[in-house]
């Protein structure tokens, strides 16, 4: 990289990445001595084996994200009841089920509720409909109709939710679909 003139490299991994082959390129343009900023990484992941530093780093605030969100809700549209929508791995360790992005806009969210005044719902834990391949639109309308289950009870309540909380575009995108499916009649 050095010798090919680069100055530096800016390394984005996903939420659903395995960061293992990220990582070693960033460990690579260190070892070069070739700047490196990592977006989207958490902070131990761009670090070697004794924690030194390998580059800087920039990422999302999601405790400002969470806040902000449900600030929106209430202050903006009116809400007063709402619910956070978990999409979960049930197979996995409970100690990964819900990564430290989402534990962060959930503490957003339960300060705005806080600050508010308000009582959180419990949230909806659904365990997640994952297929090996990526989240195409059969595997969205899988997850839908799954949630449409745990909502068809929730949404015909007295005090039903005001808005369902989502910690992604993926899951807002679930939630919107299993809206619609557990609101529409059923068939006689």
């Amino acid at each position: 990289m050095a010798r090919e003139g680069v100055s530096g490299v800016v390394v984005a991994t996903s939420l659903q990445a395995r960061d293992t082959t990220e990582k070693s390129v960033v460990a690579r343009a260190h070892e070069l001595g070739v700047p490196v900023v990592a977006y989207g990484f958490r902070d131990d992941s761009v670090a070697d084996s004794s924690g030194s530093k390998l580059g800087d780093i920039v990422a999302s605030d999601h405790r400002a994200g969470g806040y902000l969100m449900t600030r929106w809700l209430i202050e903006q549209r009116g809400c007063r009841r709402l619910v956070p929508y978990l999409r979960v791995k049930s197979s996995i360790r409970e100690a990964e089920r819900f990564p430290t992005w989402w534990q962060q806009r959930v503490a957003g969210y339960r300060q705005a509720l806080d600050e508010s005044g308000l009582e959180p719902f419990a949230p909806l834990e659904v365990d997640a409909v994952f297929r090996d391949e990526a989240m195409d639109l059969s595997a969205r309308e899988a997850d839908a109709r799954y949630l449409a289950g745990y909502l068809a009870t929730l949404l015909h309540l007295p005090d039903r939710p005001d808005a369902i909380v989502c910690a992604s575009d993926y899951c807002a995108a679930v939630a919107s679909e299993a809206v619609d499916y557990a609101l529409e009649p059923s068939s006689p």
